[in-house]
C-alpha cells in the first residue's frame, strides 16, 4: 500500500500555514488591530503560544500540528473544512476556511 502523504507536496512551508496567516490577517483588520496584537489576542483565545505562531509565519516551522492550526483558526471565528473538489474527472481533497 502506498502512503497517501507522499502526494501532499509543498516547496517551503505547508500551505495550511498560509490559511492560518490569512485568518489572522482578516481577524486583525476586522478588529482594527495590528497583526502582532492579533497574535497576542489569539494566544489567549486559542492556547497556542505567540512563539509557535511566529515560527509558523516567519520561523523554521515547515509542517505545523493540525490541532494548533485548528485552534488558532477557530479563535479567529473561522473554521477549517476538508472536502473534495472536482478538477476535470479527478477529485482532489482540499482544506479551506469556510
Amino acid at each position: 500500500m502506498s502512503k497517501l502523504y507522499r502526494t501532499y507536496l509543498f516547496k517551503d512551508k505547508d500551505p495550511v500555514i498560509d490559511i492560518a496567516r490569512t485568518c489572522v490577517q482578516i481577524f486583525a483588520v476586522t478588529n482594527n488591530i495590528s497583526f502582532s496584537r492579533a497574535i497576542i489576542v489569539l494566544e489567549k483565545a486559542s492556547g497556542v503560544s505567540r512563539a509557535t505562531m511566529h515560527n509558523w509565519f516567519g520561523g523554521p516551522t515547515v509542517s505545523p500540528r493540525f490541532c494548533c492550526i485548528a485552534a488558532v483558526v477557530r479563535a479567529t471565528g473561522e473554521e477549517i473544512k476538508v472536502g473534495k473538489v472536482h478538477v476535470g474527472r479527478v477529485r482532489h481533497l482540499v482544506a479551506a476556511v469556510a
